[in-house]
């Protein structure tokens, strides 16, 4: 490295003082923001993303096009280090990388990202914790550098949020909840059994949770939360109505009695059943809201209600038959 070189270095590295807030610079600075929210929502796509809940997480390669587009560094900086703890269920070690990722105007932010063998990603199968044995530690590495560039890129741009990678951990141990036995509902999760089963079967979970001496009661706990969530969201689910809230009204003027539930128009069936289906969180508005961007562009910048309003019958059934194949249930 020559001295000049050098020396630029250490200019730019030295603390700047701030720019001047005038009223043309807020300006454009606002204006920057939002062309950067405007690159968000066209560049990333529904793959970019992680959903959980009401929320989306931005996975690695979002934060690539990001990073792409505006021209930013990343490196890890020095050797990635394995640590040793341990918990109730015994020991287990972590991985952490440390990386740097620079602007281009010379602005840098260096995070850590680190992943566990108790990641529930790679750590749970049906419900239970599988042996350290079976977990592949180059996963765990791989996912620590991911998770330290996912969170560089997402503290240097102002985030401050986990990654999809991050959260996809708990993800997996939502889905991962099923009943270990008896066989009528084996390997089903309890969003997929109907109310009486669930009644039936909570006293039995809920004494092996209570046992301390149960090696499971753990994983048993799990199994009682979920079971004890989705007996509230059946209990708690709006039947659909019968017949229309309005009378139909005669030629002659008269108002006629009230459709039986047989004649209301199947359109306006799939409308209430997408609707139950969001009531019962089954499916969040932001899932929807991505499969309507990503099959009927046309529905973007509509509220959700009017853009399910605006689609054909055939549409609609696609949408139930999606939250079908999304979440195990009966379009």
């Amino acid at each position: 490295m020559n001295e000049t070189t050098a020396l630029e270095r250490t200019k730019r590295e030295l603390p700047q003082p701030l720019p001047k807030l005038t009223d043309q610079a807020i300006d454009e600075l606002v204006g920057s923001i939002q062309q950067f929210e405007k690159f968000k929502q066209r560049a990333l796509t529904p793959k970019d993303y992680m959903i959980m809940g009401d929320n989306q997480y931005i996975e690695k390669s979002g934060w690539t096009k990001l990073r792409l587009a505006t021209n930013t560094s990343f490196q890890i900086v020095g050797d990635a280090r394995k640590e040793i703890a341990h918990d109730s269920e015994g020991e287990y070690y972590v991985w952490i990388a440390r990386g740097r990722v620079t602007a281009i105007n010379g602005v840098f932010v260096e995070m850590d990202g680190a992943c566990s063998s108790r990641d529930e990603f790679f750590s749970m199968a049906d419900g239970q914790r599988r042996p350290s044995s079976e977990i592949d530690e180059k996963d765990i590495f791989a996912t620590a550098e991911t998770n330290c560039f996912n969170r560089c890129m997402s503290f240097l741009y102002g985030f401050g949020e986990l990654s999809g990678e991050e959260m996809r951990g708990h993800e997996f141990e939502k889905k991962a909840v099923r009943f270990p036995f008896p066989d009528e509902v084996k390997g089903k999760s309890p969003a997929e059994c109907d109310l009486a089963t669930l009644k039936k079967y909570l006293p039995t979970f809920e004494k092996v949770a209570n046992d301390p001496k149960n090696k499971w009661a753990e994983q048993n706990k799990k199994l009682v939360a979920a079971i004890q969530e989705s007996i509230a969201e059946k209990t708690a689910k709006v039947e659909s109505p019968a017949a229309p809230l309005t009378q139909p009204v005669k030629d002659d003027g008269k108002e006629s009695p009230s459709s039986p539930a047989g004649d209301v128009p199947e359109k306006e069936q799939c409308l209430i059943r997408i609707n139950e289906h969001l009531e019962a969180k089954t499916i969040t508005r932001p899932q929807l809201n991505i499969f309507l961007h990503k099959n009927w562009k046309q529905t973007d910048g509509m509220e959700l209600e009017k853009a399910l309003n605006s689609l054909e019958l055939l549409q609609l059934q696609t949408i139930l038959a999606w939250i079908s194949t999304q979440k195990g249930t009966q379009g």
